[in-house]
């Protein structure tokens, strides 16, 4: 076998052409490159993965040593039921996204001149194992600067289903306001 390769045409032209070897050399060289970064670079990210798991078992042992306070627990869990239950419910995403825009549109009102309210969109969110809807409405119009506080009030956080998700005020170019709220509906059981 060894004689035949010998022999051979490419053999002859190969040991015959010193340009030829160079450039078989080069190419091996890049080849040998290229195998060798590919393997570092999967490496790298091993290690990188493997680090990352080393710190959330540490973070877990960390955890399984520490004591739980069981009137802590009892104490946040009467919280959160307490904050639970002030959220309105609706027996469907349409009657939130409805009573949305009919509250933003009641609430705004007041405070905004030639208000408009638009559906921006609604989604559900699981919280344990109960299903909530946020529906986000836009608020665009006129707020005189002497109406900010009051418009602000609406999110002083007695209410825990509307939140503040962006606010545009432009005071100085015609009082101009571009607000977006998210109001949070439990579904009715």
């Amino acid at each position: 076998m060894r004689e035949q390769f010998m022999s051979s045409r490419l053999y002859l032209e190969v040991k015959a052409n010193p340009r030829l070897q160079w450039m078989l050399l080069v190419v091996a060289v890049i080849l040998l490159a290229s195998l060798s970064k590919s393997i570092f670079d999967s490496i790298s990210e091993e290690k990188s993965a493997v680090g990352q798991q080393f710190v959330m078992v540490e973070k877990l042992k960390d955890a399984a040593n520490k004591n739980v306070d069981v009137d802590e627990l009892e104490a946040l869990e009467a919280e959160v039921a307490n904050l639970t239950s002030n959220i309105p419910s609706s027996v469907s995403v349409n009657v939130a996204e409805a009573e949305a825009l009919k509250v933003g549109a009641e609430t705004f009102a007041t405070s905004v001149v030639s208000s408009r309210i638009s559906l921006v969109g609604s989604e559900s969110i699981f919280i344990g194992e109960s299903e909530y809807w946020q529906v986000r409405i836009q608020v665009t119009g006129r707020l005189p600067e002497k109406s900010l506080i009051s418009f602000l009030s609406n999110f002083d956080g007695e209410k825990t289903n509307i939140r503040l998700n962006s606010l545009e005020y432009i005071p100085q170019s015609g009082d101009r306001i571009s607000a977006v709220v998210d109001y949070l509906y439990k579904k009715a059981v």
